[in-house]
């Protein structure tokens, strides 16, 4: 089985056996074709798929799954070019494109019903039930919402020193961090580092911006005013869009599973929300460390019909002590 996780700033790939062995896994650029767009989506697809299956015996792998951000979209296109990308890399097994979303979900939890809340680069809420999204919530993309993502935390990082610099806001220590980030010289003159800014800025793609996060998130986690209301206020618009989910009741199944880098990442703004979510539903929020996982999970259950076991599910997100294959491939016999 391959399982492939597509977002805004990594792709993930996966190559599982059927029962559960992570046999490789490899990590290419983003995969989003909406904010990376579809040219460099499917360029980080092939490479991640190629480097993955380097070795490997191509005619045993028997399903694909690819949680790729955004592919709503384009979803007609994108499928098009990964046939085209299928023949190249020798592959005759079966594809299928779903949700990031669900991929998230599977990825956290054996479960087959619940709420995912994602916030990576982007940042949305979905309903699962049998393993698939029914509904959504936000997932808008960096120019019209993906409200408390790595994006929103990277561009209201940057609004606040540009506020700092020009007079407009309170000084802040996100300023120097935020401009050594951008390769800005001379931070100690306001007026040249603004109008670098903006020069490095609109040079680069507007998600690039998901980079400064981590530095808003390092700023609040050290007492930082300025940092401390970005953090809380993306904590607040996470919850917010969650709540949409859980206001018709406790999910009556596997409750909330968390997942992308800002939700994954010890701080302030996880802490903050993996608080709530406990106090809200009754248990603690569910984990998705590794999408890609959970996309291999999909794979497994579209080949076999059957909701995947739970010591396989284990096994396959690594959970089980083998967190990935060291030494010698697996044989060539073994079902992938």
């Amino acid at each position: 089985m391959v399982g492939v996780d597509a977002g805004g700033s990594t792709t993930r790939v996966l190559v599982a056996s059927v029962a559960g062995a992570r046999v490789a896994a490899a990590t290419s650029g983003g995969g989003n074709p909406v904010s990376c767009g579809l040219d460099s989506c499917v360029r980080s697809l092939r490479a991640g798929l190629e480097s993955a299956l380097f070795g490997l015996d191509r005619t045993l792998l028997h399903y694909a799954v690819l949680g790729v951000a955004g592919a709503g979209a384009r979803l007609g296109e994108l499928s098009a070019a990964l046939r085209g990308c299928w023949r190249d890399l020798g592959l005759g097994c079966p594809f299928q494109i779903v949700s990031d979303l669900e991929a998230a979900f599977a990825a956290g939890t054996p479960a087959e019903n619940g709420i995912v809340l994602v916030a990576g680069t982007g940042a949305a809420a979905a309903e699962v039930r049998d393993a698939r999204v029914v509904r959504h919530v936000d997932g808008h993309g960096w120019l019209l919402g993906d409200d408390g993502s790595g994006f929103w935390l990277g561009r209201e990082s940057l609004r606040a020193c540009l506020a700092h610099l020009d007079g407009r806001g309170r000084p802040t220590a996100l300023t120097r961090p935020v401009l050594r980030a951008l390769g800005v010289e001379r931070p100690d003159v306001d007026l040249i580092s603004a109008r670098r800014v903006k020069e490095v800025v609109y040079r680069r793609p507007p998600v690039a911006l998901a980079e400064l996060a981590p530095l808003a998130l390092t700023a609040a986690a050290c007492g930082d005013e300025v940092a401390k209301a970005i953090v809380d206020r993306a904590a607040a618009l996470l919850l917010s869009t969650a709540e949409v989910l859980l206001r018709a009741g406790p999910p009556a199944h596997g409750g909330v599973v968390l997942a992308g880098g800002m939700l994954l990442a010890p701080g302030p703004l996880s802490s903050a929300v993996h608080a709530v979510l406990l106090a809200r539903v009754g248990r603690p929020p569910e984990l998705a460390t590794d999408g890609a996982a959970g996309a291999a999970v999909l794979a497994l259950r579209a080949l076999t019909g059957r909701r995947v076991p739970l010591e396989v599910h284990r096994r396959v997100r690594g959970l089980d002590g083998e967190r990935r294959i060291a030494g010698p491939r697996l044989p060539a016999t073994v079902a992938l």
